[in-house]
């Protein structure tokens, strides 16, 4: 990480850095001792009598401030951090120790020019951007404050319009300080979803397209005229998972498409008698997220057809009813070699939809020997 980036990894940055979070803790307690002077024993009383509310207000604005300057010291260079607290001393200092009157020419610039000192450590891209801006606007309060420090009336009016310009300025600071803490939490879960989703996907059976080349392979020998139809069906296939299978969403008829091709393989591959039957009847354009029913066809032919000593077979069948999307698949399986457990497959399946369509599917399982039936529905519409 780069010093004056313009990060939020507070809490990362507190743990990583222990050494930033001790700095930090004895500049606080400084400051606090420097700022309050004489006046130490109002942290924790009104007029001499202990308050519970004061105290438990002046300690969470310690902790707040603890919290800042060790972020600020584990982001920049301890004497940059000295170096602009060191103004709210000078301001404390011509304010509490000197008694100087509050319209001397010291500290309200000094007050500004700390509030921009930190506002320029946490916010250093929106300061470099915005500079003319801010220089023009603080310029034309020091401006102002110096024109109307001497008049009668300062304390009473001007002052209080400077005060209210700083407490909105550093309001404002404060809350597009969060805001760009709550930007980048959001991004950090976006970039954390788009990062499992692309897991996941990436975990559709490579199995099947080994198995399948071993078999091209021997139609080749062998000379079959399956051989060019295999050629093209596989090379459809892996084109998809290449490429459609890493958008968002693709056409329900290109997912349809895909299926055909694999169940067709399927049946050049298997010597032995499958009935895999695959109905669907879906006119409308729409929409879903890629290689979801694919994993249900693979489970369907894993625990079911390949350990099948007798007639397999697969039934599935697509329907758009209303906003709903149903896809329903059927198979028969040995009760003697098969576990219905859910596997690895089902369980990125339940992952995926998690992310895709939340509180938009359902996903029903139903495993009675020796039949195991999945109804997957999804909100298209």
């Amino acid at each position: 990480m780069t010093k004056g980036s313009n990060t939020s990894q507070l809490g990362s940055l507190i743990r990583k850095n222990k050494s930033s979070v001790l700095i930090g803790f004895v500049i606080a307690v400084a400051s606090f001792l420097i700022l309050l002077g004489e006046n130490i024993v109002e942290l924790f009383s009104i007029d001499g009598k202990f308050s519970p509310i004061v105290f438990a207000t002046n300690t969470i604005v310690f902790v707040l401030m603890w919290l800042i300057i060790s972020f600020l010291v584990a982001q920049f260079s301890v004497y940059k951090v000295l170096g602009v607290f060191s103004l709210l001393v000078v301001v404390n200092i011509t304010a509490v120790y000197l008694k100087l009157p509050i319209s001397n020419p010291i500290t309200v610039p000094s007050l500004i020019l700390f509030w921009l000192g930190i506002a320029y450590l946490l916010l250093p891209d929106f300061i470099k951007k915005y500079w003319r801006i801010l220089l023009s606007v603080y310029g034309t309060v020091l401006l102002y404050f110096f024109i109307f420090r001497t008049s009668p009336n300062y304390e009473e009016i001007h002052l209080k319009i400077i005060g209210y310009f700083i407490i909105i300025s550093v309001s404002f600071t404060v809350v597009f300080w969060i805001y760009q803490q709550l930007n980048w939490l959001i991004d950090v879960k976006l970039n954390q979803t788009h990062t499992e989703l692309a897991l996941l996907k990436s975990k559709v059976n490579p199995h099947f397209f080994f198995n399948t080349l071993n078999n091209l392979y021997g139609l080749v020998v062998e000379k079959s005229e399956q051989a060019p139809e295999v050629v093209l069906k596989l090379s459809d296939m892996m084109r998809y998972t290449i490429y459609e299978g890493k958008e968002d969403m693709v056409k329900l008829k290109d997912e349809i498409s895909y299926l055909e091709n694999y169940i067709e393989l399927h049946k050049i591959r298997y010597q032995k008698m499958v009935d895999i039957v695959f109905k669907h009847n879906i006119t409308s354009d729409i929409k879903v997220a890629p290689l979801l029913f694919i994993i249900l066809l693979e489970n369907a032919i894993k625990h079911g057809v390949e350990k099948m000593q007798g007639q397999a077979y697969i039934h599935m069948e697509m329907e758009l009813q209303g906003k709903m999307l149903v896809f329903t698949i059927e198979n028969n399986f040995d009760t003697a070699t098969t576990n219905t457990e859910k596997g690895i497959g089902l369980d990125n399946l339940g992952k995926r939809l998690d992310y895709t369509y939340p509180n938009r599917h359902e996903l029903v399982i139903r495993a009675k020997e020796p039949v195991y039936k999945v109804r997957l529905s999804l909100e298209v519409a």
